[in-house]
């Protein structure tokens, strides 16, 4: 993840490649999913492809706090913790 986040930060060349490498399997993977979700009535009709964002998101900014800018975690919690939280808030949010 840093190094894609390094490559696209300093216009690197190959910054595209990870992208069509990394990321954009992972969107739609997750995209696929949401609008299965929303086909079978599970979730409300939203956009996949921003859902889908807003999820990587969450997920992105804990990474960058805590692997680029160096902020400790709380001893008490777990990144364990962090993914059940992420996960629920994405999934009752969207939730039908």
């Amino acid at each position: 993840m840093c190094l894609l986040l390094f490559s696209a930060l300093a216009g690197h060349a190959l910054a595209p490649t990870f992208f069509e490498t990394k990321v954009r399997s992972l969107y739609e993977f997750l995209g696929s999913y949401i609008d299965a979700r929303i086909a079978e009535g599970a979730f409300r009709p939203v956009n996949s492809l921003v859902v889908t964002r807003a999820c990587v998101g969450m997920i992105v900014h804990g990474l960058l706090v805590h692997e680029i800018y160096g902020i400790k975690r709380p001893a008490d919690f777990l990144p364990e913790q962090a993914v059940d939280t992420f996960v629920t808030l994405f999934c009752d949010g969207i939730r039908r």
